[in-house]
C-alpha cells in the first residue's frame, strides 16, 4: 500500500497499466480497491487514480 500513495503522491494521476508495472505486485487489483474503499485515492478516469488529502496524511502515518 505504501509503494502505491509514495507513486500517486510523486506523479499525481496515475494510470493502471504504470502501477502495474513500477509495482509489480499480483495483488494491486485489491489493493487498489481497498484504498478507494477507505478514500485514500479516487478514481479519476477509467484507469487512472489520484491521491485524496486524506491519502497524504495516511502515507505520513506508515512507518
Amino acid at each position: 500500500m505504501k509503494q502505491i500513495l509514495k507513486s500517486l503522491d510523486q506523479k499525481g494521476i496515475v494510470d493502471k497499466h504504470t502501477l502495474y508495472l513500477e509495482i509489480g505486485d499480483p495483488k494491486l487489483p485489491d489493493r487498489l480497491a481497498f484504498l478507494c474503499e477507505r478514500r485514500d485515492i479516487k478514481l479519476v478516469s477509467v484507469n487512472a487514480f489520484a491521491i485524496t488529502d486524506k491519502g497524504k496524511k495516511t502515507l505520513f502515518k506508515l512507518p
